[in-house]
């Protein structure tokens, strides 16, 4: 019969007729490396409102048209735009009788624009807001290339396991002889950004600090 003994996280495996095979712990590390980031990601949109749905949709490609000009003559080759997303909606008022008048009509243009030079986010934002954006929103601060930062995370957090495995054998008077195993996950997080008031000619915009973290299990034989 095989008996299965866990203690504190770490176990003992007993074999049939008394053969004891090795003993093993498990620990696990995280560690999380910090970096400045090399891009930022905004959202710009372009809403317009007219009598009739065609009026609506001809003034928001006008207005649209003039925005895209003048970020693409600001941002040259440190950034890219793409469009997110278009739509075109009514305002309705209810009559007595269930009947429904259209009051209005709505056109909506969004667009993501990618910033390859972040010291730039504050004068893209004053741009889009005075070439015709009517919403501004989604700060969101990255790297081009999180895999130096993650390698060192998961460097990092292996160390750390091994650390804890070292002193969880210790505890029982025994030591690490050999990892046979090791599992990694990890993520890119990024620290709410800071928008200051438009309150000087350009738009304050504070960056923080884009975090890359990894966690590492290890399974080590102990003796």
């Amino acid at each position: 019969m095989t008996k299965l003994v866990l203690v504190s996280g770490w176990a003992f495996v007993f074999a049939s007729f008394g053969q004891v095979t090795r003993p093993y712990v498990r620990a696990t590390g995280e560690a999380t490396v910090s970096a400045k980031p090399d891009q930022v990601q905004l959202s710009a949109s372009v809403t317009t409102q007219a009598s009739t749905a065609q009026e609506a949709a001809d003034t928001n490609a006008n207005q649209m048209s003039n925005l895209l000009q003048q970020l693409r003559a600001l941002l040259g080759d440190n950034g890219e735009i793409k469009s997110t997303g278009y739509s075109v909606s009514q305002q309705q008022r209810s009559q007595v009788g269930s009947n429904t008048i259209i009051i209005s009509y709505y056109a909506t243009n969004s667009i993501s624009v990618i910033l390859f030079d972040i010291s730039i986010a504050g004068k893209v934002i004053d741009l889009a807001a005075q070439s015709g954006a009517t919403g501004i929103s989604g700060l969101n601060f990255g790297l081009k290339d999180p895999s130096p930062l993650r390698r060192e995370a998961l460097k990092q957090a292996t160390q750390q396991a091994r650390i804890k495995a070292d002193a969880i054998a210790s505890g029982v008077n025994m030591k690490v002889t050999n990892v046979v195993a090791l599992e990694e996950s990890g993520s890119v997080s990024v620290r709410s950004p800071s928008l200051g008031l438009a309150v000087s000619a350009s738009t304050p915009v504070v960056s923080g600090l884009v975090d890359v973290s990894a966690s590492v299990l290890i399974q080590a034989e102990i003796q």
